[in-house]
């Protein structure tokens, strides 16, 4: 179901504006800020606004997925003026070795926009380690890392009414799934990434999710990433060099730009111990050029 905060303004408010991307279609006007600047308003009126949070990295060696950064929307007067906008980064790729192969994924940064900040998301756990990131507040949180009896493993909490937690685990192979802007990441060993949220923008006809969470990383299978940019977790397949020693090679993924979706886990080893970044965030203004029903 699209998000119901698009719901249609049917009076005329002749507001205007420079700054981001402007497009227009269907009776509408949207501008689109993809990094950070400044909305200079020239024409006061009512608009609606989404501010979508940079999404969290995942953790290395059976990590779990990293969050989705957090999603506002809202209506609301705005008047003359100029307003910055900040998008926010999606948390760096970690990377670990052979010796330390355990490094928790970074926290996305916040975004903000009109007085509203939406938070980044969180970043994934590692094998056996406690709670993934440490701080808060969070969008959506991050999966746990995989777990063991030596450890106590949790996953991150979301922010109410931006995002939700990410995903435990009790398995030895697999982490859990990022949190997404409209679901609880998965539990390992089904650690897939929540599902973002489904934003419908009238000016392109595109109904479009974003704020998906990571994928967990697992020993064998990858975990898909969240509906709405979320990265896949890392899955491990054995293959042979020409002189018959075993290489493994690793499928975790980015979370995609400019929709908050959050990166995936590394899987269980191998000779490298690299997780997938999040997504960066996304700040849209949009308001209706003139009346066009209910």
């Amino acid at each position: 179901m699209p998000f119901a905060f698009w719901q249609k303004i049917n009076v005329y408010t002749g507001f205007n504006a420079t700054g981001g991307t402007q497009t227009t279609g269907n009776g509408y006007n949207q501008w689109t800020f993809t990094s950070t600047g400044t909305l200079t308003v020239t024409r006061a009126g009512t608009i609606n606004y989404a501010i979508i949070g940079g999404g969290g990295s995942g953790g290395t060696h059976v990590g779990g997925g990293g969050g989705a950064g957090g999603v506002i929307t809202g209506t609301m007067s705005l008047g003359l003026g100029s307003y910055a906008i900040t998008v926010g980064s999606g948390g760096a790729a970690v990377q670990g070795t052979s010796g330390s192969p355990y490094v928790v994924g970074n926290a996305g940064s916040s975004s903000s926009a009109l007085g509203y900040t939406s938070y980044g998301g969180g970043g994934g756990g590692v094998f056996n380690f406690a709670t993934p990131t440490a701080g808060s507040p969070f969008g959506s949180g991050g999966g746990a890392g995989g777990y063991n009896s030596g450890g106590n493993v949790n996953p991150t909490s979301g922010t109410s009414g931006q995002g939700y937690a990410g995903g435990n685990t009790s398995s030895i192979g697999s982490g859990g799934g990022g949190g997404g802007a409209s679901q609880v990441g998965g539990n390992a060993p089904n650690g897939n990434g929540g599902n973002g949220v489904q934003i419908s923008l009238p000016v392109d006809g595109s109904n479009n999710y974003y704020a998906g969470g990571g994928g967990g990383g697992c020993e064998f299978t990858a975990d898909t990433g969240g509906l709405g940019g979320g990265g896949a977790g890392g899955g491990q397949q054995t293959f042979f060099t020409s002189w018959g020693y075993p290489l493994f090679s690793e499928r975790d993924a980015n979370g995609v730009a400019n929709t908050g979706g959050g990166g995936g886990g590394d899987n269980q080893g191998g000779y490298w111990y690299d997780s997938g970044s999040g997504g960066s965030g996304l700040v849209i203004v949009r308001y209706t050029k003139e009346s066009v029903g209910g």
